[in-house]
């Protein structure tokens, strides 16, 4: 049974008089939240393929008080059938799924046999239903303050002393852009009101994704407030951005009335004292970039009023130690240099702390005998701080190679093949001229006198650069990999990072992780599959009509099969035209696998192929990994290693026998009462 000639092989032909069921119910659309106009897809998988004659079936879903129909969207003919819901405004449900056991409606519903379908949903909440196999939560309501507040201790705030702002939704919201929230004070600073027309703002810091989101407040000086609170209850805006659930409803940003009950000034007593002049803001001049050992690096410190400076004064840098001296000073500005040394490093260049302006043993005053001075800094990487207006790099680290790697993952190499090798660094370097990377492979026409050289192509600016090599004939490596750690050659050119601190090449230690041999796992082979041997798994003996011979071609590789090869034999009687064991398996494998079914009158005293060239690729193709096309020439018939010298099989089907069994009612699915004919044919009339 099965076999060609069988009846099942001849006909398909279904005997069915089950009745299909439904298995479970589930969704294509990702688990989530959703909201109005948005599209649900739900499937409902039945145990086999089903169809409807009449008008198309619907789902009603729990999507509130009253259930909803989802209608049919596709499936007719197959075992799924799907229905797609669209979410109305007023829709919710925490965990959707369908109204019950018997919210599949459909008129006729059946298999192909004739079978009408159970309809009956497995129950919600249980295994099998859609609440059991998708998380989807309809959601159309717009989240909406409940109040705010902040964690701070109640007391009085000066210039820069962070004041953070609590603002509470109803569930989770998710936040694009920066979000702000207007101030009332009592009276702005100079700065404040410069920038923002006379008022202050706190600004948005985190929280997307919960129900709380945090903004923070730096005083600038003259800001004073005597119980601070923002501006009224359209106090939050959206400033470009946007504030919604995850269901994609926008925010109600509506703020409980200033002062009234879950206001912060009704929840919190803070007061905003920052009368005495201070530092405004903190910059460089120089352009933005990475800065290098012995490079000058220029830093401001504005003040809101004038001052006066005696002595030496300093500002504390986050560079492992640098500082920047002071140079000059003119009006409110204090100008300070730095020069970078080797062994000092910052991803963004700012100060240590907010009490980073040390007078050094001398003086910062205000001039001409002004008020009170303070020499607080803005938070360092707050807007006003040297991170938050200015983005330069301290980078005295020069940068090194941390991987090498084959892109697209390992793999079977030929002739012609484009091998594209990855060398990661610990930072973006830049290329001048064309570096290249000494292989593991013996010279060739390509590279006569030295090992086959990868040459650069791509990467400059980024943290990787990508070397090429084409496969040359004669060619061979397993694993590929670079001939040795200093494989990574200049050959004239430069590279090195934005800094000016040249690369240092030396390469991970061949078959070491990180290395191109230890973790690309690719193989450069140019040379062609061969035949080892041809045997066969079966006992030696004599075999009749229709019993299996199998017999094997075993590779000196693994090799992929194409199509259908054959393999001819030699008979000594043929009850057909010709003799063929036809290929079944291990396409991936170094063995292949032939099945040879005697018809017949066939007869062989000891079965062998027909000669060495009788292994045919009957328009199909076998080669290796690699695209080489295999050498498919046998050993010659008789030979050591051939299939009679390994084996000794005899074929004798002289006598009459079954050629095949058929139908000739047309394939398909039969239900009770059906009738099906079948047709035994024979090699001689019987």
């Amino acid at each position: 049974p099965g076999s060609p000639g069988s009846l099942s092989a001849s006909a398909g032909i279904r005997i069915d008089t089950a009745q299909p069921r439904v298995l479970r119910v589930w969704s294509e659309t990702p688990d989530g939240a959703y909201g109005a106009d948005r599209s649900i897809t739900v499937a409902v998988a039945f145990s086999e393929p089903v169809s409807y004659p009449g008008g198309p079936p619907a789902l009603s879903l729990n999507v509130g008080v009253t259930a909803r129909p989802a209608p049919y969207e596709s499936g007719n003919g197959t075992d799924t059938l799907v229905f797609a819901y669209t979410v109305a405004a007023g829709d919710r449900a925490d965990d959707l799924d369908y109204a019950g056991t018997d919210a599949l409606s459909g008129d006729g519903i059946a298999d192909a046999a004739g079978n009408a379908a159970n309809l009956t949903l497995p129950a919600p909440g249980s295994p099998g239903s859609l609440s059991a196999s998708a998380g989807i939560r309809i959601d159309t309501a717009p989240p909406r303050v409940v109040s705010v507040a902040s964690p701070n201790e109640d007391g009085t705030y000066n210039t820069h002393e962070p004041v953070n702002i609590t603002v509470a939704f109803d569930e989770p919201v998710l936040v694009e852009g920066l979000p702000r929230l207007a101030l009332r004070l009592d009276a702005y600073g100079a700065a404040a009101a410069a920038a923002a027309g006379a008022s202050a703002h706190a600004e948005y810091s985190s929280g997307s994704g919960t129900d709380t989101l945090a903004f923070v407040y730096s005083p600038h000086p003259g800001d004073r407030a005597g119980d601070l609170e923002y501006a009224n209850a359209s106090a939050l805006h959206l400033n470009g951005g946007s504030v919604g659930d995850a269901a994609g409803n926008a925010a109600n940003l509506a703020l409980p009335a200033p002062g009234s009950g879950r206001s912060l000034g009704d929840l919190k007593d803070i007061e905003i004292d920052a009368s005495s002049a201070g530092v405004l803001r903190v910059y460089s001049p120089d352009p933005d970039g990475s800065y290098g050992a012995g490079s000058r690096i220029n830093v401001t410190v504005s003040f809101s009023a004038d001052v006066s400076v005696g002595g030496s004064p300093l500002l504390r840098l986050n560079t492992g130690g640098g500082s920047a001296a002071h140079a000059s000073s003119r009006g409110p500005d204090i100008a300070l240099q730095y020069e970078v040394r080797r062994g000092e490093n910052a991803a963004r260049l700012d100060y240590y702390d907010t009490a980073s302006l040390l007078e050094n043993g001398g003086t910062i005053a205000a001039a001409d005998g002004g008020g009170p001075i303070t020499l607080q800094l803005p938070p360092p990487g707050s807007p006003n701080s040297l991170a938050g207006s200015s983005n330069i790099t301290v980078d005295t680290m020069p940068p090194r190679v941390v991987s090498v790697a084959a892109q697209g993952g390992g793999g079977a190499y030929g002739v012609g093949d484009t091998v594209r090798i990855l060398a990661a660094f610990t930072e973006p370097v830049f290329v001048d001229g064309e570096p290249v990377l000494a292989l593991n492979l013996p010279a060739t026409a390509a590279s006569p006198g030295g090992a086959a050289l990868a040459a650069y192509s791509a990467g400059s600016g980024t943290d990787t650069l990508a070397f090429v090599y084409t496969v040359q004939p004669g060619d061979n490596a397993d694993p590929l990999g670079y001939a040795d750690t200093q494989a990574l050659s200049l050959n004239g050119g430069s590279v090195g990072d934005a800094a000016g601190n040249d690369a240092v090449l030396g390469l991970p230690p061949s078959g070491s992780p990180g290395s191109l041999s230890g973790s690309a796992g690719i193989r450069i082979d140019t040379a062609p599959p061969r035949v080892v041997s041809v045997a066969s798994p079966n006992e030696d003996g004599t075999y009749n009509t229709h019993e299996p011979v199998n017999i094997t071609v075993a590779f000196d590789e693994p090799v992929l099969v194409e199509g259908l090869p054959r393999l001819a034999l030699r008979l000594d009687a043929y009850g057909a035209a010709g003799a063929h064991a036809e290929y079944s398996s291990g396409s991936g494998t170094d063995t292949l696998a032939f099945v040879y079914s005697p018809h017949p009158g066939d007869r062989a005293g000891d079965l062998e192929y027909a000669n060495a060239s009788a292994l045919h690729l009957n328009g199909g193709s076998v080669g290796d990994a690699a695209g080489n096309a295999a050498n498919l020439a046998l050993p010659a018939p008789g030979s050591g290693r051939s299939l009679g010298d390994l084996k000794d099989i005899e074929i004798d089907a002289s006598s009459a026998g079954v050629l095949r069994v058929y139908s000739p009612d047309p394939d398909g699915s039969y239900g009770a009462g059906s009738r099906i004919n079948v047709t035994v044919s024979f090699s001689a009339d019987v």
